[in-house]
């Protein structure tokens, strides 16, 4: 099983489909790469390095663009589509495209155009995403020491950023879990919108 994940910023993969990778990892040998469309600062990197460890992540990529301006062009389906020739995905992972972010949104775009051959692209929701209606869940489950939530506070310079008083990132992100659990009858789960997924 090899997986793909793509995410606009540190920790955007974490938050959306974080958990989904553990559970693939628990259930079978897996190959996970990881691309970043942004280029993050030093704090940041050391922070996506300790998550990468627990994730077990391959490799990680970093696209030479900045916070807040990354575009939708060819170059950044280039990069996009080129990665996913190399790595040979059985399941790629990318932000929903409807977002108040414009960064996940072009980053979205970017993957919808660079993934148009793949059998298997599941959109995951971040905290600025519009009307997402997932239909397709994993339910979370974990180890004691390797869940979503351990990867999230790995971020430990992103916990506070919510723009919601008295409310953390790991505090919002379990709030979600439980959200998209309850629709997918269990405790904790994530959702994805699929744009294409064959079932095996």
């Amino acid at each position: 099983m090899k997986i793909l994940a793509i995410g606009a910023h540190s920790d955007d993969i974490e938050y959306g489909c974080g958990g989904a990778i553990l559970e693939y990892m628990l259930k079978e040998f897996c190959i996970v790469e990881m691309l970043i469309m942004s280029t993050p600062g030093y704090t940041r990197v050391k922070e996506q390095d300790k998550a990468r460890e627990k994730i077990e992540c391959c490799k990680i990529y970093y696209y030479d663009a900045d916070d807040t301006k990354i575009k939708f062009n060819h170059d950044t389906i280039h990069f996009i589509e080129r990665k996913i020739k190399e790595l040979e995905p059985n399941i790629i992972f990318i932000p929903y495209w409807d977002d108040t972010h414009q960064d996940h949104r072009n980053v979205s775009r970017a993957c919808l155009a660079a993934s148009r051959y793949q059998k298997n692209v599941l959109a995951y929701e971040s905290l600025t995403s519009i009307d997402f209606m997932p239909s397709v869940f994993m339910e979370l489950k974990g180890t004691p020491d390797k869940t979503k939530f351990d990867l999230l506070s790995c971020h430990k310079s992103q916990l506070e950023k919510t723009n919601i008083e008295n409310k953390n990132y790991l505090e919002l992100a379990e709030a979600t879990a439980i959200f998209r659990g309850i629709q997918a009858r269990c405790s904790y789960a994530e959702g994805f919108v699929p744009v294409r997924h064959l079932i095996r």
